[in-house]
């Protein structure tokens, strides 16, 4: 293996993701746009899970759980 692998490794960890970029470059309408719809599905999520308790002690635990749910990969 190459002795410079961990170095370019920890220097291109270090970079903006090639995705935070393309996100970086969207118009704030549409920043605005995306963040009211993950607002709306988080709310969706809450009012459908909230009271099974496997949901509920994780809200619990992490306040913003709701809305990482809905943006997680599993809900796209």
């Amino acid at each position: 293996m190459d002795r410079n692998f961990h170095k370019q490794t920890l220097k291109t960890s270090s970079k903006k993701s090639a995705a935070r970029e393309l996100v970086d470059s969207f118009p704030q309408a549409e920043k605005d746009a995306w963040e009211a719809q993950l607002q709306r599905a988080a709310e969706r999520l809450k009012q459908r899970y909230s009271h099974i308790p496997f949901y509920a002690a994780r809200a619990k635990n992490n306040p913003g759980y709701w809305r990482d749910l809905a943006s997680s990969e599993v809900n796209a």
